[in-house]
């Protein structure tokens, strides 16, 4: 399965702000990104950085003013999945 996922944030900031950004489609063995363009206005600094375990990137950006970013990815889809019904059943919270 193949997802479209694009994204658009519109910020205004009156002081010089340090963001994190943390929107894009993360390369995992379990999903394939076919295609990923992002586009960021001009920023006073700009670095990637690794995400937590591991999983994708992180943006940090310094900036004042307006902050757009448009992000456009296709990602295809491919969970390593159990076979539910061999789980034990659990009864419902009473």
């Amino acid at each position: 399965m193949s997802l479209a996922i694009q994204a658009s944030l519109d910020y205004w900031f009156e002081q010089p702000t340090d963001v994190l950004l943390q929107l894009e489609a993360a390369a995992i063995p379990e999903q394939v990104i076919e295609s990923a363009h992002i586009d960021i206005t001009p920023t006073e600094h700009f670095a990637r950085v690794a995400s937590q375990d591991m999983v994708g990137e992180r943006i940090w950006v310094r900036v004042k003013g307006r902050l757009q970013v448009d992000y456009l990815a296709t990602v295809r889809i491919a969970r390593v999945l159990g076979y539910c019904l061999d789980l034990p059943s659990v009864p419902p919270h009473r």
